[in-house]
């Protein structure tokens, strides 16, 4: 991962860095709970996805989570994730894709303001093109990231048929009296 030049915003000292370590849990209708298990304040900017396995690799949008069932999260578009709090994000495969099963890894698109250079996810920042962060000069870090950020499972097409339980009972015995 190469850090890009740093740039400045409003005085303060920015650099791109990809791969910080995030968390989130999937469900089966294509979302995705981002989880800010870091030690640092993010912002989570968007959540894009891609498919990594299915019957075409069909282009994937987000739809801010309108999809998803509501969990009480905010939708993970420019929003401000304390540690230990989550936000949603949602995948939907356009409407002419082939039937089947998919696999969609999201990518998480975040910015945080680094302090120090030992709290999560600022020590996974291994060239701060310049001085570490203190206090008194903060450095913002944005990329994005796919490390810890589970991938989803999409089904398009109709519902795989269940096992037929009935039975014939036109040969069985009859119970009556």
């Amino acid at each position: 991962m190469e850090p890009s030049s740093p740039r400045s915003t409003s005085g303060r000292r920015s650099i791109h860095w990809n791969g910080v370590h995030l968390d989130g849990t999937p469900d089966d209708a294509g979302c995705v709970t981002i989880i800010n298990k870091t030690s640092t304040i993010g912002v989570i900017e968007s959540v894009s996805f891609t498919v990594v396995d299915g019957p075409e690799k069909a282009a994937v949008r987000s739809d801010a989570a309108a999809h998803c069932e509501p969990t009480g999260d905010p939708p993970c578009q420019e929003v401000r994730v304390k540690t230990g709090y989550q936000c949603l994000a949602g995948a939907v495969l356009p409407s002419n894709a082939p039937e089947g099963d998919y696999t969609v890894q999201p990518a998480v698109h975040f910015r945080y303001v680094c302090v120090n250079a030992e709290d999560a996810p600022c020590n996974e920042v291994k060239d701060w093109k310049g001085p570490p962060p203190t206090a008194e000069s903060p450095v913002e870090v944005s990329g994005w990231t796919t490390n810890n950020v589970p991938q989803v499972t999409m089904h398009i097409g109709a519902s795989s048929p269940s096992p037929d339980t009935s039975t014939d009972t036109s040969d069985a015995p009859s119970e009556e009296g």
